[in-house]
């Protein structure tokens, strides 16, 4: 599946606000309305933010207002802990727009249903089953592990959870419920296809999720695992990956950059799984933050090549 990546254009953005080139922004983010009309509730924020940085409040409130009657909505928290909106904070306008996400958010929990994507080549040998990142979604989050060469090589299954975080936007934050929804949704997944090596990932809050599923609860049955700047807060979490005296036999993956804020403890947990004799690769990418870069497809296939045991 050939696709252009919204991804790409988002960092593209996200390099102008660094750069504080905020002209140059406003123009881009025009391009990305006509480019991506679907990807409003993106957009239309960073336009608030762009206008805020630039003190111009009453523009920002406009365009989230005019977002909102356009059934636009956002996570409340989010636009609560964004550094640009905070000038915003004391307005009786932004008080209403939070109030309004608010009401959103709830009648959006109530009708949200767990999905799985499914792309690839059904007759590949090897399965990758990827969770995606906390605020993100399965199509999405898809884009970044596909390309012609991944989609003709492996069978992918991306779930996505039902646990809304915004428009568009999901989480695995409760841990139970999105146990009770990745295991079946994997176990129909494998029946279906069936492939002979079984590989689970994911990203930020779901690589750490995979993490815990096939090292800690062994819910998943699977060959390898492949966790992409997983989100290890402390020592305890490494500590209770490794607390089961039953090892199971597994290789895997950890895919960090050295600027990402739990590299320390990725790292740590490399070494970790090597003493128990669960043989980890680690890949540590210059420069990169709490991203996926941009040649990550190249990453998934070494990553893949190390858990299958392919010699190079």
């Amino acid at each position: 599946m050939v696709r252009e990546k919204f991804t790409e254009r988002q960092e593209e953005i996200f390099r102008y606000f660094k750069e504080g080139k905020i002209q140059e922004l406003h123009r881009l983010l025009v391009k990305t309305e006509q480019d991506y009309p679907e990807r409003m509730e993106k957009i239309c924020l960073w336009r608030a933010c762009a206008f805020a940085s630039q003190l111009e409040y009453d523009a920002a409130i406009s365009v989230l207002q005019e977002a909102i009657h356009n059934g636009i909505w956002w996570h409340p928290q989010l636009l609560k802990n964004d550094s640009d909106l905070k000038p915003l904070h004391e307005k009786k306008e932004f008080t209403e727009i939070l109030a309004q996400c608010f009401k959103q958010f709830e009648e959006h929990k109530i009708k949200a249903e767990s999905k799985l994507f499914i792309y690839g080549n059904k007759e590949a040998n090897t399965s990758i089953y990827s969770l995606h990142w906390r605020g993100g979604n399965a199509e999405d989050f898809s884009s970044f592990w596909l390309d012609n060469k991944t989609e003709r090589n492996y069978m992918f299954g991306f779930p996505q959870s039902s646990q809304v975080f915004g428009l568009h936007a999901y989480s695995w934050d409760d841990k139970q419920k999105a146990m009770l929804e990745i295991q079946p949704a994997y176990e129909e997944f494998q029946k279906t296809f069936a492939a002979e090596n079984r590989i689970v990932g994911g990203a930020s809050q779901g690589g750490a999720l995979a993490l815990e599923l096939c090292l800690k609860e062994q819910l998943l049955k699977v060959d390898g695992f492949i966790a992409v700047i997983p989100v290890i807060k402390d020592d305890n979490f490494i500590n209770s990956l490794i607390s089961n005296e039953i090892i199971p036999p597994l290789r895997g993956c950890l895919i960090t950059g050295d600027q990402d804020p739990f590299f320390k403890q990725t790292a740590e947990l490399q070494k970790e799984l090597e003493d128990i004799n669960i043989p980890c690769k680690l890949i540590i990418k210059k420069g990169m933050g709490h991203s996926i870069g941009d040649d990550f497809t190249k990453d998934l296939t070494d990553a893949v090549d190390f858990i299958l045991n392919v010699e190079e």
